[in-house]
């Protein structure tokens, strides 16, 4: 590995968040998470300062909670429902998306709904699970590949290119860019204040098997959400992961190959959402 093209990359990562290299409304989200003081309120008052913004975050909320009882209409029912942290996170995530895609158009459409499909069969693995905090699973879901993104703004079509034909993309960016999207997304969440277990399943999404034995209630839900979204056919399958360490994965969370199978079942019928909203 090029450490000194990491340390670069992890400079221009920091300086996205600290500088106007994002548009206004992201640095404006941002000093709300950091400010540990904030509430709920203010981050509906930031958001509603967008309303282009605020009407995909509305939009998002109810594709996540497909089958609620209720349409969720406003921005405090979204707060209401998902939660801080996870209405935060889709206003990030829809941010950065909305201004690459700009520049990017349709390229970078198979990441979104990769993302989005992960988030919304990581809240489901949550609630088979157990899970008091779905929304925040759902969140962690959906910046798990947010490095990749960042990657393409930082290197554009070259960074398309690489995907588009690595066998090993973890690898392959490590050694053209100087650190893997799951490094570039981890850093970047870190640098948005979001909580320490949440960075580290972005960053070990690939290789959940390294902290096997932790108490990281995101990781190995994430894992198993990329690896049914990437290997069931019907999504966005770009990353194609498998742990070696898959059944014991599997076991920490109660859950087995036939229980997979039948969440597989269990969100084909609401696929095509994905396809709508991005």
């Amino acid at each position: 590995m090029n450490t000194e093209k990491r340390v670069k990359l992890m400079e221009r990562v920091y300086e996205m968040v600290n500088l106007s290299t994002i548009p206004v409304i992201l640095a404006k989200v941002t000093a709300v998470a950091e400010d540990q003081e904030s509430s709920r309120d203010e981050l509906v008052k930031v958001l509603e300062h967008d309303q282009t913004l605020a009407a995909k975050v509305i939009e998002l909320s109810n594709a996540a909670f497909y089958g609620h009882s209720r349409k969720i209409q406003t921005l405090n029912e979204a707060v209401a429902l998902l939660g801080f942290e996870a209405v935060k996170g889709l206003a990030i995530s829809s941010t950065i998306f909305s201004e690459i895609s700009k520049v990017a158009g349709s390229k970078l459409v198979i990441f979104w709904r990769h993302s989005f499909e992960v988030a919304r069969t990581a809240m489901t693995l949550a609630r088979m699970t157990g899970e008091t905090r779905p929304e925040k699973i759902f969140l962690a879901g959906l910046l798990h590949d947010i490095g990749r993104p960042i990657l393409y703004q930082f290197f554009g079509d070259d960074y398309i290119a690489t995907s588009e034909v690595s066998k090993n993309i973890v690898s392959d960016e490590e050694e053209f860019y100087g650190a893997s999207h799951a490094d570039v997304g981890s850093w970047f969440a870190d640098k948005c204040c979001f909580p320490e277990d949440l960075v580290m399943a972005i960053r070990l999404h690939h290789i959940p098997e390294s902290h096997l034995l932790d108490t990281n209630f995101y990781l190995p839900l994430v894992y198993l959400a990329d690896y049914i979204v990437s290997d069931d056919g019907t999504g966005a399958a770009i990353d194609h992961i498998h742990s070696p360490e898959h059944d014991k994965l599997l076991s920490v969370l109660n859950l087995n190959d036939e229980s997979l199978e039948a969440l597989k079942e269990k969100i084909a019928d609401t696929q095509t959402q994905a396809q709508n909203y991005y």
